[in-house]
């Protein structure tokens, strides 16, 4: 559950104390408008947001974790849309691949599935993406084209 941090705060570094004291309160240090955000019980670090600028920790893992917690919460009070995406990779070549990316394209069109082929350099293997807004359009998607793909393999 998404805590906010209030006007009750644990004990905050004193600004006119020791060195270090005062290192960690410039740290800290928040417009009053700020909106502290903790997305993820087990982490320390909360989402700050100031205006409309969210700022998330530097920290790759940090980050990644966080922002997975964060967007969908986000997305919604925005009114975004959140779109998902499922991969399946493979080592035929997109000009083979081409005539079942249309057919099953065809088929999950209607779903607001879109699919996409990316050829990674240089490996000899293609990325085929499927992307919606329906986790299961995409992955039921996502399953077809494996199944097809590993035929042509």
């Amino acid at each position: 559950m998404r805590r906010i941090m209030g006007d009750t705060v644990r004990a905050r570094p004193d600004p006119n104390g020791t060195s270090a004291e005062r290192a960690c309160a410039r740290m800290a240090l928040l417009p009053q408008s700020a909106r502290v955000t903790f997305v993820d019980d087990k982490l320390w670090v909360p989402v700050v947001q100031v205006q409309n600028v969210h700022v998330l920790p530097g920290i790759p893992r940090l980050f990644a974790r966080m922002t997975h917690a964060y967007l969908p919460e986000l997305a919604a009070e925005l009114g975004a849309r959140v779109f998902v995406r499922a991969e399946v990779e493979t080592r035929v070549s997109e000009s083979v691949l081409a005539p079942v990316l249309e057919r099953v394209q065809s088929e999950y069109a209607s779903r607001g599935v879109k699919l996409g082929s990316y050829p990674q350099w240089p490996s000899p293997h293609t990325l085929v993406s499927a992307v919606g807004q329906s986790p299961k359009d995409v992955h039921e998607c996502r399953d077809k084209l494996a199944l097809l793909l590993s035929d042509l393999s």
